[in-house]
């Protein structure tokens, strides 16, 4: 079962975003066999929220289902390593069913 990662932005994200987004990119390629998927969490752009489209934290899968790999592959990150996340959860997760796994995992 791959690990889910659901982070929340610190108070200094964007800025920390921005001094170390190359560095990030750099380091999810190097990766990217072990992912499922990453990339950051942002509202939707319908209604009148003033805060749409703001970047407020970042999801990743891990293709694992073993904690401490996890957690090496996301204490390694750029962003984790200079506080773009005050927040981080890791959730074991099961994909059940979607067009992204093919269809489902029941007969």
């Amino acid at each position: 079962m791959p690990i889910l990662v659901f982070c929340s932005d610190s108070d200094d994200a964007a800025t920390l975003r921005e001094q170390h987004l190359h560095a990030h990119f750099e380091y999810i390629e190097s990766i990217l066999d072990q992912l499922r998927i990453a990339g950051p969490n942002s509202k939707p752009s319908a209604g009148s929220d003033t805060q749409r489209g703001k970047n407020y934290g970042s999801t990743f899968i891990y293709s694992t289902d073993d904690l401490d790999v996890a957690q090496r592959l996301f204490n390694n990150d750029p962003y984790a390593k200079h506080g773009v996340y005050k927040h981080v959860e890791f959730h074991h997760f099961l994909p059940a069913a979607g067009s992204w796994i093919g269809g489902k995992v029941w007969n």
